[in-house]
């Protein structure tokens, strides 16, 4: 069996204040404590109309209302890797804007990160 190599946490990140940003901050800082041999990321949810000033570990930003983006995060520009990849969401459907909870499916699609 491949070894998993690599894992992105996708919702609200930090410097965002809510609860899902700091969980999602939280979360990505545990698994890279806890396995050190992992690459972990965060994808970034982005609410429309704003900006933040995201750390290093956000890899993404998906804004909110750009089907575009949450495709592009499905399938990055990032090299094909041969090792597997996992997704970890964090987001709170009730959070998601009526009519996006759809688009939040593209991201199942398998990882080119």
């Amino acid at each position: 069996m491949t070894p998993l190599r690599r894992i992105a946490v996708i919702g609200n990140s930090l410097p965002r204040r809510c609860g899902i940003a700091t969980y999602t901050t939280d979360l990505k800082n545990a698994i890279s404590i806890a396995r050190p041999d992992l690459e972990a990321c965060i994808v970034a949810m982005t609410d429309r109309g704003q900006t933040y000033d995201y750390p290093p570990a956000v890899a993404f930003q998906i804004r909110d209302n750009n089907i575009e983006d949450y495709m592009r995060a499905a399938i990055s520009s990032m090299p094909v890797s041969s090792t597997p990849s996992a997704c970890s969401t964090s987001l709170a459907f009730s959070a998601v804007k009526p009519g996006h909870t759809s688009w939040c499916c593209c991201l199942a699609l398998p990882c080119r990160w």
